[in-house]
């Protein structure tokens, strides 16, 4: 039986579904059983979950480092030095054709065979007209084609009277590693002359002389 000490920590009540019971002669007795209260659990439990979501963000950061590649595109043009004086060397037609560099060696070449062509020494001139030195080469065929006027000496009458008319202006062709040939080409610009000889058309484009001719436009 439980003790009545009335400073018992104990709380009690009434068992659930039970009804007083009487004895004969004694007073009503009830049957008690302790009520034990619950612990504050929902409180705990928030804060132990609390805990594990901030341990979990920090977990979930990547200690590893970003890179970031950047390719780029450099795009360089450069600009060739000048062939002759009217056209830029290394250019190239769709053809093909390319104008070259005219050397000092080409200049002397081409100043002997415009002499050997009028059959007068090389000494009745003095050398190539300004301006008007063309120089390239046809990959399809392999031929070195050449334009130029001659400079005639003032002591050469000769010399001053083969460079008037036809003789005004010359082109050359070179087949392989042979000599240069020479042909009159007649006064620049000028559609009366009929040309022995014409560049072909990759040759003329690339020097920009008009289609089927064998000199300079005029003023060119």
């Amino acid at each position: 039986m439980l003790p009545r000490d009335s400073h018992n920590t104990l709380n009690y009540r009434l068992q659930p579904g039970l009804k007083r019971a009487r004895a004969p002669g004694r007073s009503a007795r009830y049957r008690l059983r302790p009520t034990v209260r619950p612990a504050p659990l929902p409180g705990l439990l928030l804060l132990i979950a609390a805990s594990l979501a901030l341990a979990g963000c920090g977990g979930s950061r990547s200690s590893g480092s970003t890179k970031t590649v950047t390719n780029t595109v450099t795009v360089t043009q450069s600009t060739a030095g000048t062939g002759s004086s009217t056209a830029v060397a290394g250019q190239t037609t769709a053809a093909g054709a390319q104008n070259l560099v005219v050397t000092n060696a080409i200049r002397s070449q081409l100043l002997a065979a415009g002499a050997a062509l009028h059959r007068l020494p090389v000494s009745d001139y003095t050398g190539l007209v300004k301006g008007t030195t063309y120089y390239a080469l046809d990959p399809a065929t392999g031929d070195h084609w050449a334009g130029a006027a001659l400079i005639p000496s003032k002591s050469s009458q000769k010399a001053q009277i083969g460079n008037q008319d036809d003789g005004a202006y010359l082109v050359y062709r070179r087949t392989g590693s042979g000599p240069w040939k020479a042909w009159d080409a007649g006064i620049p610009g000028n559609s009366n002359f009929t040309c022995a000889v014409t560049p072909p058309a990759s040759v003329l484009n690339v020097w920009n002389w008009a289609p089927g001719t064998c000199h300079p436009r005029s003023g060119d």
